[in-house]
């Protein structure tokens, strides 16, 4: 009996993998290995299963198991980054994605066990994107419709933050049934996005939604329309503007199905996802919660690396807001966090965004632009490292390039529970440019959209001070000092990681004539 899945088959027979047609020299036990995953689709295969099955119960190291599962996604043409047909559950076993049928009758490879027991990874949300619907008369999308379910489903598949179901397999299961919680359940999935597109006068309408699979709810939806024009382009733009929506949606439906769970034990995973609206708050009792929660996390699951980079945000919050009477200490705990957190997922975008994030508040530019641009590498569409690489350009005094950064983060996710950032970013640059009447206006919409962010108040200060609103910049002074009594313009710049001295003075003499102490 061969089995099929994606491109390739495994003849066990005569004990080889064709890829294409074409016989792929590959190790014995690489071969053994994705044997028995393929004779277990769609199901966790614990470590110790694996070991038993392919090393007989021998002891071996976890380097042993990583190098021939490395071995085996390159024999079948997956990668760690992707994780199209073999996925890394975090800290438990392997999951194998593609559909696997025998290639004799096209029968399933292996008993089916009933579709809602199939075991949903705990470490983070699974989804698989379905083929959208045409529902327009005119053919000439039909191209861009075909492609756009691959686009989503690789663009979703490089946010290490969700296991993503192949473009593939899920294809295969909405072909078979139109019942959304059926298709969830088979796929092994918890959420589903269905959409489709229309076409007509010259534009294009894409609605998006996402679902809730085992109870069918729909727990978000959008709608993007563009000008008909080129394929390619249209299909990055909606592409994009999916991408972008989808991830903070995602998020708020996890945090919802927490809620709404009440676990008496939470697990690591949902220890994070219970500390990241507190994470995001910016807001110094809501940082401490989150602190508590992820040091729990990391308690439960020491090798969860976007919990060590969500700890060290937290841990930089404490210095950049001047929450803390010992900033060096923070700092110092922010950045071996974060070193930490790379070391265990140095593939995680959000996580190289952090480890940025902490780097720059150190004073390491260099190190925090090159991992920001690796980040965004692997995730061009992570609104949050858009954020911070403007940032970045706004310290290092190129106030353009940190508003165009900022702006781009602002389209891919324009209701992002984190756009007041961008506002105060481009406020930022606005104080950086020496246009203070354009930053004052951002700072305004950023306050509309969170008014807990006290910390703002000291860039108020500065800027009302020096467009010469001084009623305005005495009222910020008093703000900042009603939460952090006796603090000092010194202490402000000093947790700012500003590198142009020139900024930095001129950010100390306005706070000065604002009416905070040298």
């Amino acid at each position: 009996m061969a089995l099929r899945f994606d491109r390739c088959t495994i003849d066990p027979d005569a004990f080889e993998l064709r890829r294409d047609g074409e016989v792929v020299p590959v190790e014995p036990q690489v071969l053994e290995l994705l044997l028995f995953l393929a004779t277990n689709p769609g199901r966790l295969v614990t470590r110790d299963e694996l070991v038993e099955a392919v090393w007989r119960g021998r002891i071996v190291s976890e380097a042993t198991i990583a190098s021939r599962i490395k071995a085996a996604r390159r024999a079948i043409g997956d990668d760690g980054t992707a994780q199209r047909l073999i996925a890394t559950v975090h800290g438990r076993g392997f999951r194998f994605l593609a559909g696997v049928r025998d290639d004799a009758d096209g029968t399933p490879a292996s008993p089916a066990a009933p579709p809602i027991a199939i075991e949903v990874p705990t470490d983070r949300p699974s989804l698989a994107v379905l083929p959208f619907r045409y529902l327009a008369d005119d053919p000439a999308y039909r191209f861009l419709l075909a492609g756009l379910q691959d686009e989503v489903t690789a663009g979703l598949g490089r946010v290490r933050s969700y296991l993503v179901v192949n473009s593939g397999s899920a294809a295969s299961a909405a072909a078979v049934s139109d019942d959304l919680r059926a298709i969830g359940a088979g796929l092994g999935v918890r959420y589903l996005v269905t959409g489709s597109l229309r076409a007509g006068a010259g534009r294009l309408r894409v609605t998006a939604h996402l679902v809730e699979a085992a109870s069918g709810i729909e727990v978000w939806s959008g709608r993007f329309e563009s000008e008909a024009g080129d394929t390619f382009e249209l299909q990055d733009a909606i592409t994009e503007a999916l991408i972008g929506a989808l991830s903070p949606a995602l998020y708020a439906a996890e945090a919802d199905r927490l809620k709404r769970q009440r676990p008496a034990v939470l697990a690591a995973y949902d220890r994070v996802l219970k500390a990241i609206p507190d994470c995001w708050a910016v807001e110094r009792a809501a940082s401490r919660r989150a602190m508590a929660e992820l040091e729990a996390a990391i308690a439960a699951d020491p090798d969860y690396g976007l919990a060590h980079a969500l700890l060290s945000w937290c841990h930089g919050q404490q210095v950049v807001y001047n929450w803390t009477s010992r900033p060096a200490d923070h700092r110092a705990t922010a950045l071996t966090l974060a070193r930490r957190g790379y070391a265990l997922d140095p593939t995680d975008s959000m996580v190289l965004t952090l480890l940025a994030t902490a780097e720059s508040a150190a004073g390491e530019v260099l190190a925090a632009r090159r991992h920001l641009d690796r980040g965004l590498e692997i995730d061009s569409n992570c609104c949050w490292a858009w954020n911070r690489s403007g940032y970045l350009h706004c310290y290092t005094g190129d106030p353009d390039a940190g508003i165009a950064d900022f702006e781009r983060s602002l389209r891919l996710s324009p209701l992002d529970p984190l756009r007041h950032l961008s506002f105060v970013g481009m406020g930022l640059a606005g104080f950086v440019a020496a246009d203070y009447p354009s930053a004052l206006g951002w700072i305004d919409r950023a306050l509309a959209d969170r008014p807990g962010i006290l910390w703002v108040n000291r860039l108020v200060a500065a800027c009302a001070a020096l467009a010469g609103d001084m009623e305005r910049a005495a009222r910020a002074v008093a703000i900042v000092q009603g939460y952090a009594p006796g603090i000092r313009a010194d202490d402000i710049v000093r947790a700012i990681p500003h590198q142009v001295e020139a900024t930095r003075e001129r950010y100390r003499r306005a706070l000065v004539l604002a009416g905070f102490r040298p």
